[in-house]
């Protein structure tokens, strides 16, 4: 995992965590909260960081799958969660403002998102299309 500084909300630096994991013709893109974070959260800033991952990365959204990781004790008491992000898609390649909907993974889950063994890959999690 590498840090990746994303502005978030109000110009704020931020940063997270990245991971870039290729899986045949998609690649799995996991961003995980960092307790050294002191900006915006993945969570409040997830569609201004995820544009920022494909203008300045140059990720395909076509060939995306979103995780966004909350690791074990980041918060007290709260259990690590990852999240499969989908949203829809704007003519200029960025994530339409609202447009995200968020589902729970287990822990088993992610991992096989995270190891590309995951027959889901490719199917019903690619973001819809631009209207």
């Amino acid at each position: 995992m590498r840090e990746f500084e994303f502005t978030g909300i109000g110009d704020c630096k931020s940063v997270c965590g990245l991971d870039i994991i290729p899986c045949g013709d998609m690649n799995v893109v996991c961003v995980t909260e960092l307790a050294k974070n002191l900006g915006t959260t993945v969570a409040n800033g997830t569609e201004s960081l995820l544009n920022c991952i494909v203008h300045q990365l140059g990720v395909d959204l076509d060939t995306v799958v979103w995780i966004v990781h909350f690791p074990d004790g980041l918060i007290p008491g709260q259990r690590e969660i990852y999240m499969l992000v989908q949203g829809t898609r704007e003519q200029d390649d960025s994530l339409r403002p609202n447009s995200l909907s968020w589902s729970s993974l287990t822990a088993s889950v992610a991992m096989e998102f995270l190891l590309g063994d995951n027959p889901m890959i490719g199917e019903e999690i690619r973001l819809l299309p631009p209207a």
